[in-house]
This record gives structure tokens, sequence and C-alpha cells, in this order.
């Protein structure tokens, strides 16, 4: 949790307030672990089933709604909330409703074992994600049986936070020199060039798409340069279509003050980064 709140990027006024109470936070780390492990195990316990699956389901809803407050992940904890009504036991739907004859026990018998299968399956195949070195895993789950999950769409992997959450943080200064020889501030799209941390760094994205693609201009991985072309070619494009004459963009500089959040609330240093220096005479000019 920590770790977590600590990305300015994402992170909400409550979660900055929430990020001051360091034993608070640790106990619902530790609560968060426990509960992915355990929770999805009361979906599956066969004795009193249907109350089970309404606290697995209620726990998960409230782990999801406190993400909503404390970052913001776009989708991600809606979409996996809705996941969970499938395991909302008839006995909610049904409240009020005429009893209807249930289903043949073979019927029944046959669907358990499919869904058993398919459980058994998407628990091997996140272990083999997992780089899982165990030889019975590998001997259980051999490359072949990737075709199942392909053909299926169960194919998935998790990197949410995982394996830990993003430590390498912080913000964008873009720095453009106009035809006047004046500059500007090109991210905030303010005249005056500042390296002053932002006091809310994740307003500055328009969304989450907007912060999950700068996060690929600064983190090192391929293509990062073809990205970081595409997108100094972007903003010379969108600056130069709205000024004209002196006012038209000539350069400009993308930085990435970086903040690695080291352990145990300790003094953040940001690093400078340069990205790269681009002329916008050599951006080629939009597709007609």
């Amino acid at each position: 949790m920590y770790y977590t709140l600590s990305i300015d990027q994402i992170v909400t006024p409550f979660g900055l307030w929430l990020l001051g109470f360091p034993d608070l936070l640790a106990g619902l780390s530790r609560g968060i672990i426990a509960l992915e492990f355990l929770g999805p195990c009361l979906a599956f316990i066969p004795w009193g089933t249907p109350w089970l699956r309404l606290v697995a389901v209620g726990a998960f809803f409230g782990f999801h709604l406190s993400l909503i407050l404390c970052v913001s992940i776009g989708l991600f904890p809606y979409i996996s909330m809705a996941s969970w009504l499938v395991f909302v036991p008839s006995l909610v739907w049904q409240r009020g409703r005429p009893h209807t004859a249930t289903q043949p026990l073979r019927a029944a018998g046959r669907s358990q074992a499919v869904a058993a299968f398919f459980l058994v399956y998407i628990v091997l195949w996140n272990l083999s994600g997992f780089g899982a070195t165990s030889p019975y895993v590998r001997h259980v789950f051999p490359p072949v049986a990737t075709l199942v999950g392909h053909l299926l769409r169960l194919d998935q992997h998790w990197n949410m936070f995982s394996p830990y959450p993003l430590r390498e943080d912080g913000w964008f200064v873009m720095p453009g020199t106009l035809q006047d020889g004046s500059a500007v501030e090109l991210w905030t799209s303010q005249r005056e060039v500042s390296w002053e941390k932002p006091a809310d760094i994740a307003a500055q994205y328009p969304n989450d798409r907007w912060w999950k693609f700068m996060e690929n201009l600064y983190r090192e991985r391929k293509g990062r340069e073809v990205l970081l072309d595409a997108y100094a070619s972007y903003v010379c494009r969108d600056w130069n279509s709205r000024h004209s004459g002196q006012e038209r963009l000539e350069t400009l500089q993308i930085f990435f003050m970086q903040e690695t959040t080291p352990p145990d609330y300790q003094d953040i240093q940001p690093e400078k980064k340069l990205l790269g220096t681009y002329s916008c005479a050599e951006q080629s000019p939009r597709p007609s």
C-alpha cells in the first residue's frame, strides 16, 4: 500500500491523506494479500456456498471500491466488480420470484466437471506464467496445453502492481522554444518553465489512457524511441495548428523528473532525465 500510494501519477487526494498512516497501511497490505489468497476459496467451498459466496463478493466489492477512492486506474476496479457478479448466489436473484425447477442432477454434474477442469487449467496457466520452475508444473502443463487457452481466450497474465508496485515515478517537463526565441512549457501550457514538483501530478493527465501512454515514454523498454518520436511530432503539430508567425514552435525537449520511491518514507531526490531533443522542422506533416 505504501508503494502504491506513492505513485503520484495515479494517487487521489484521499490516497495521499491515507499515506500519512504507515501502521494502518502495513495492516491493510497484509489484509489485501490474505484476501487475494483466501477470498477466491470462499467462492468454491461446497458447504454453506450461498452465504460464503456473498461474503466473498462483498469483500472484493469493498476492496475494489477502496481502490477507486485511493488510485485512478480507469475501468479496472469496475470490470473486476462486474466479474464477481457471476458468483452472486441464486437466492439473491430469485428473491420474491416463484420457485423454478432445479437443473437435473446429471446436467449439474457435467457443468461442475467442466467448471472444475477450467479452474485447474487457469491455475496451472498462471503458475506457468509466473515462471514456475517446478518440474511437476512443466510436466502437467506442457507448452502444447496452451493451445486450449489461446483458442478460448483464457490466456492471461497479471501485472497490475505485480510483482511489486511501480517504484519509478515522477513528472514531465517539456521546454519549447518559439520562433521569437521565447520559451514555453508544453506539458502544462505555461509560459514559464518550472522544475518544481507539481502539487497534483495525477491531475495533469486527462485520463488513465494518457497516463499509461506517457508511462511508456520514460520507462526503459523496446520501442520507446519510436513512441517518443511520434509524440514529439504530435506536440509540434498540435501547437503549430493553434499558433502562427513568431508563436510557432521550433524545438522542444522532453524531460522526466524521476523519483524512485525508497523504503520507509525516506526522502526522495528527483533525477533529471533528458528523454530527447526534437526539431519541429524535421517532424513529418500529418498525412492528408
